[in-house]
């Protein structure tokens, strides 16, 4: 994901905002994180929810060099609240790249058992229940 073009996903937001959002997080002046966010999904059951189409941190805000921590577990608790927010009372669903599986797991995402049909990714969601959750683990773990 070191190759993506952040500033290509913010334009098409920016261009097409009734299907896209994109959320930045900015620490030192410098963007950290990244989430693009297609809002009109519905999952396997009909239910409107917001699919993350990409969600990165910053190739200079990883390890060994990491800075800032909790920079993807922000992006995606602003999605999570984007998502009540537009009435789709917190689901939300990505795909994983490789590396990232354990961190989705780590958060209480729920994996899927069928694989994305294009790229072959691990498929992960945010149900309602597990929303509030992550929600408020967020909360109680360092958000006040």
């Amino acid at each position: 994901d070191a190759h993506w073009h952040w500033d290509e996903y913010i334009s098409m937001a920016e261009i097409y905002p009734q299907q896209l959002a994109c959320f930045t997080l900015l620490a030192d002046g410098r963007v950290q994180g990244l989430i693009l966010l297609e809002l009109k999904h519905e999952n396997e059951r009909g239910e409107q929810d917001i699919h993350a189409l990409r969600i990165s941190t910053a190739p200079w805000n990883r390890l060994p060099n990491k800075q800032f921590k909790y920079a993807g577990s922000l992006l995606l608790a602003t999605a999570v609240k984007f998502s009540f927010e537009r009435g789709c009372e917190g689901r939300l669903w990505l795909e994983s790249l490789p590396g990232a599986e354990g961190f989705y797991l780590h958060l209480g995402m729920i994996k899927l058992s069928e694989r994305s049909p294009e790229e072959e990714l691990v498929q992960f969601k945010f149900d309602t229940k597990e929303a509030v959750s992550f929600l408020h683990n967020m909360k109680e773990g360092f958000l006040e």
